[in-house]
């Protein structure tokens, strides 16, 4: 076995920098480097502003027909909502209740009304006890003068405790004038 000689008080250094070649050539390399990357940072970021710098100019030479364009947009859409406000206005709310509720039958209880303005067209929704009483519903729909073309568009039989029920959805063209 070896003698071991152990000093801690003073150490001897791991690497000698006197003589060492290579190292210094690594930090020369890593300093060109350096250099190469900062002046390619700087060339992108004048091209950033560069290319900046022409899209503003072109987003404020194309601004004013943008605006004029979105300004008519805005335009027929505002048309689109007073057409549709005037139309519902327009629309016989007291006749089709009328004729709704004169058609009604205690064996028929109605769940919704929705009306289709651009079809002229309402949508009624209901439950019934059975086929006859829808039929009978639908005829005297039709014999009032508000509603026409009255249709039955889909039916479901609903069981509940103690009760069968059929539920329904007719469509009816409305024919009075607006």
């Amino acid at each position: 076995m070896h003698r071991q000689r152990l000093d801690f008080a003073h150490p001897q250094p791991a690497v000698k920098l006197s003589g060492n070649l290579g190292g210094a050539l690594v930090l020369a390399a890593s300093v060109v480097l350096a250099a190469g990357l900062i002046a390619h940072h700087r060339e992108l970021i004048e091209e950033i502003d560069s290319a900046e710098t022409r899209i503003g100019r072109l987003a404020r030479a194309q601004s004013p027909r943008l605006a004029a364009q979105g300004s008519r947009q805005t335009i027929a859409e505002e048309v689109r909502r007073v057409n549709q406000s005037a139309m519902r206005l327009t629309i016989p709310w007291e006749e089709l209740f009328q004729t709704v509720e004169s058609a009604a039958d205690k064996r028929v209880a109605l769940l919704a009304l929705q009306p289709n303005f651009q079809k002229r067209e309402l949508k009624i929704s209901g439950e019934a006890d059975d086929f006859g009483v829808i039929r009978q519903y639908i005829e005297r729909l039709e014999s009032g003068e508000a509603l026409g073309e009255v249709r039955l568009v889909s039916h479901e039989v609903v069981s509940r405790p103690g009760a069968t029920r059929i539920r329904f959805e007719l469509t009816a063209a409305w024919r009075l004038r607006t």
